[in-house]
């Protein structure tokens, strides 16, 4: 998605870089990483110390962009953009949030089209959508030879293996809770091409075209909402070109999906390895 014409928006990304920078270590010319401020290395300063002062710089920039945007509003604008972060070690949990508040708020009779390529919803995810959200979702992954990694040498030719054995393990709690339904996985498998497209997509009833996108850095899964560092936007347009623009893109992404199920999970081709489940019950969480 490009934004154009948005001075306030770029300023706000420019800033936001220079504040995570500010707190980042930097590369010296001998090749050494070291801190911007001697006392307040990441790792070996005193707990929470490094944190509270990264948090207040970065966090703090945030908050004050809020303040001053909040009187640039117009009569007649057809589209807000509402950027969000996500900053685990500093305990910045806004896209997460956000993500979950409004998927939960939506109309129950709203389509939910979420793509990720690497699928692993943490636990408040798979929770909230089954519990606390009524909606459809169509959820897009990458078939495993459409994942980046398929075709690695060594362990890491696993990775696209081990996250359909992931997604095997959610249609399973998804049936399980009696919400399969409701829930739609598609694999993404288009000859010579890999996959790597991550997004939300809202549309009505009775509509053709979302209404409201989620686009950014988040794959939504356990690495982007308790360990990465990530920035969204949210979309909120009435504008009929770019919703029609929108229904585009999901319509090119999703032309290419094939069913998965967990019936096709369980066959014996697709059933995932016993060391791959005993593998995921130790590391589920970096992935």
């Amino acid at each position: 998605m490009l934004m154009s014409g948005c001075r306030a928006l770029a300023d706000f990304c420019a800033g936001l870089i220079t504040r995570l920078c500010s707190v980042s270590l930097r590369l010296s010319d001998e090749g050494e990483l070291v801190p911007r401020l001697p006392h307040l290395h990441p790792t070996l300063a005193p707990p929470g110390q490094y944190e509270k002062h990264a948090r207040d710089i970065v966090w703090g920039y945030y908050q004050h962009a809020l303040r001053k945007s909040s009187g640039q509003l117009k009569p007649g604008d057809d589209t807000w953009v509402f950027p969000l972060l996500q900053l685990p070690p500093l305990m910045v949990l806004q896209d997460s949030s956000v993500t979950q508040s409004i998927l939960e708020s939506v109309d129950p009779h709203t389509t939910i089209q979420l793509a990720s390529p690497y699928f692993n919803l943490p636990e408040n995810y798979i929770s909230s959508f089954i519990h606390k959200c009524q909606s459809t979702f169509n959820i897009l992954i990458p078939h495993p030879t459409a994942n980046d990694f398929f075709g690695a040498r060594g362990f890491a030719g696993q990775i696209p293996w081990l996250y359909r054995a992931l997604t095997g393990q959610f249609l399973h709690t998804v049936r399980s809770t009696g919400q399969d339904k409701r829930f739609c996985v598609a694999e993404y498998t288009r000859p010579g091409s890999s996959y790597h497209c991550k997004g939300v997509w809202l549309t009505a009833q009775d509509e053709e075209a979302p209404y409201l996108t989620i686009v950014g850095s988040s794959n939504f899964n356990h690495r982007s909402v308790k360990r990465d560092l990530e920035c969204q936007m949210v979309v909120v347009t009435n504008n009929p070109s770019l919703r029609s623009s929108l229904r585009e893109e999901t319509q090119r992404l999703y032309r290419h999906g094939v069913m998965f199920t967990q019936d096709v999970a369980l066959r014996p081709d697709r059933k995932p390895k016993l060391w791959h489940n005993v593998f995921l019950w130790l590391f589920k969480g970096y992935f």
